[in-house]
């Protein structure tokens, strides 16, 4: 199949329809609020967190911002594509999606890239905020165009890689009876727990083996390691991803039990477990 083909067929429709669909891609008001200003905000004021716990010197506020707007993101982007597909389960189009064979994979590949450039553009916006919002004396050499390329490619990081865990916590969310819970969970749950306000490897056992589990927490190491210039960065990163692509293993397995399950039982029209 050819990578036109590819583009022009189920990929560029689900990646339409995905976009149409979503909150967040409304109207240009919800674009503005929803996709920009509330992904900056929220950045914001994790960055608040981390720096009280950290300082103002260049390794603590450099530091500190990287991981507020790496971690930030991260999350976002979970709880965006765990609240995406549980919107499909309100309307009733979950059943069909996952039950559809052929140019089922290909137009989830499209849902997956809107959702990923919601995230990304977010993202962008995050980083604007809390590069706008750090003193120059917090960065080394007093000006944060040095680490910019790094924020840059951390930020698509920590958004690929927090695919999978978004699409596991909409998987198991097939199991709820309030399908919106999990992802309401993590949100609250994940910037405390994963290295936001304070780096994961500071927490007390058994919550820091759990942390590690997450690809924020290893995100986030990689933030607080760029920011140090250590090559560290490049290795947590790497395990960020991997960590991911295991969520998004664990999410598929998930779903292919719940489509088995409901087909058994002839409930695919409310699928779950």
């Amino acid at each position: 199949m050819s990578t036109s083909r590819f583009m022009t067929g189920p990929f560029m429709t689900g990646l339409r329809v995905t976009l149409r669909t979503m909150p967040e891609f409304g109207s240009p008001a919800a674009v503005a609020v929803q996709t920009l200003a509330a992904p900056a905000f929220t950045a914001l004021f994790y960055l608040l967190l981390s720096r009280s716990g950290q300082g103002q010197s260049e390794a603590g506020g450099a530091g500190a911002t990287l991981a507020a707007l790496v971690g930030s993101c991260a999350v976002q982007t979970v709880t965006l594509v765990a609240s995406t597909l549980s919107e499909d389960r309100y309307e009733g189009t979950l059943p069909h999606e996952l039950v559809a064979a052929g140019t089922g994979v290909r137009s989830w590949a499209g849902r997956f890239a809107a959702m990923l450039l919601v995230a990304l553009l977010g993202g962008l916006a995050s980083l604007a905020a809390t590069f706008a919002a750090t003193p120059a004396d917090a960065w080394p050499g007093g000006t944060p165009l040095a680490l910019l390329p790094a924020a840059l490619a951390l930020t698509a990081v920590s958004c690929l890689a927090s695919l999978g865990m978004g699409l596991c916590i909409a998987a198991l969310s097939l199991a709820c009876t309030d399908a919106l819970f999990p992802a309401n969970l993590a949100g609250y749950l994940l910037p405390i727990g994963c290295g936001l306000v304070a780096p994961a490897g500071a927490l007390p056992q058994p919550w820091r083996a759990l942390a590690y589990m997450t690809p924020i927490a290893w995100t986030t190491d990689a933030a607080r390691a760029a920011a140090a210039h250590t090559t560290r960065a490049l290795a947590c990163a790497g395990v960020g991803i991997a960590v991911g692509a295991a969520w998004g293993l664990a999410a598929v397995a998930t779903l292919r039990l719940c489509r088995a399950v409901s087909r058994r039982h002839d409930t695919i029209a409310g699928i779950g477990l």
